[in-house]
């Protein structure tokens, strides 16, 4: 496995979000909606291939935990800040009139969720931005990280521990679906990633008994809170079964990739090296592509409705280029340590 192979995800999983939120907005029907209806699918990749990178970067560039957490914050909050302004003035003069205080605390200190999913969040993205959804969950894992990491390093702990962490939180999810157990239970998704790039960069065999055990037991868990609260009524993407289904899509992904590597991943450069260009603007065409394309009017004027959209489109990839290229470097060396 070359990890250049996990940058064409990268960008494939951050273009294929974008576009299937953009169809669900011009409101194309069939085959469209079937094609691009593994959003959330898209989003576990995210968190899979995350784990992995952040670990492989640490594991190559060790710095102390204040200053890996620095660099989380200033990765993060650039482009979000920078995002969210432009938004806001985008959106005006609704995004002054509708200003939500606690939307735009909860994003600010990274609680954000959504309610019309699932139970108990503590508040909705800030200007019904809703894939800021995910960010909140890939903030705390950089946290949780943190605090695990000098215990593994120290061996005073395992990556098996992590694993109980993960259950643990499911079982109390169960009764309490809370945020926090929630962030606890989906960290065992991210870890995963981890626990395979530590298996590479170690050399050593994938351990199957331990990532499938894992697995099978939190989806157990979680198909017994689908039945504890009467989901089998309710659709597959919303609370109880939204989280069964995000475990589900995150195991499939793993043993995909798992067979793949076996058969010395044939045609996979061919399938996903062109995504490779969106990779390195993946983070912020994410964050700002439902303000400039989906709730965005600033091109109203355009009664044609797929040129409309091929030049929100066109202008979102420029911005995430000009975030991700000149701005948030140019910032970021400002202000480092």
């Amino acid at each position: 496995m070359k990890l250049l192979k996990i940058q064409y995800l990268r960008g494939f999983a951050a273009i294929y979000v974008v576009l299937g939120h953009t169809f669900e907005a011009m409101n194309f029907g069939q085959p469209f909606k079937f094609i691009f209806s593994f959003g959330q699918t898209a989003v576990m990749l995210f968190f899979l291939i995350s784990g992995m990178v952040i670990h492989y970067s640490y594991s190559k560039n060790r710095v102390s935990m204040p200053i890996f957490i620095y660099k989380r914050i200033v990765r993060i909050y650039i482009p979000l800040i920078i995002v969210s302004i432009v938004g806001f003035f985008l959106l005006m003069p609704e995004s002054m009139r509708n200003f939500n205080k606690k939307e735009f605390l909860g994003t600010l200190f990274m609680v954000q969720d959504l309610s019309f999913l699932k139970p108990n969040v503590i508040a909705n993205p800030f200007l019904g931005n809703n894939p800021l959804w995910s960010l909140s969950y890939e903030f705390w894992f950089y946290i949780l990280y943190s605090i695990f990491m000098p215990f593994l390093l120290k061996k005073k702990m395992n990556f098996n521990n992590i694993f109980y962490v993960s259950i643990g939180a499911a079982l109390f999810y169960v009764f309490y679906p809370v945020f926090a157990f929630r962030i606890l239970m989906y960290f065992g998704i991210w870890w995963s990633g981890v626990v395979l790039i530590d298996e590479y960069l170690k050399n050593e065999n994938f351990n199957g008994k331990l990532i499938f055990g894992f697995y099978a037991i939190v989806l157990a868990i979680l198909a017994a809170n689908i039945f504890i609260h009467d989901g089998i009524h309710n659709t597959g993407g919303i609370y109880p079964k939204l989280e069964f289904r995000h475990y589900f899509a995150s195991l499939m992904l793993i043993v995909v990739g798992l067979q793949w590597n076996k058969y010395k991943w044939i045609g996979f450069d061919t399938l996903f090296k062109k995504f490779l260009f969106f990779a390195p603007i993946s983070y912020t065409l994410y964050i700002c592509h439902a303000l400039l394309i989906i709730k965005a009017t600033y091109l109203d004027w355009i009664n044609n409705t797929i040129l409309r959209y091929i030049l929100y489109f066109i202008i979102t990839i420029l911005f995430s280029n000009l975030v991700e290229v000149r701005m948030y470097p140019y910032i970021k060396k400002r202000i480092s340590l």
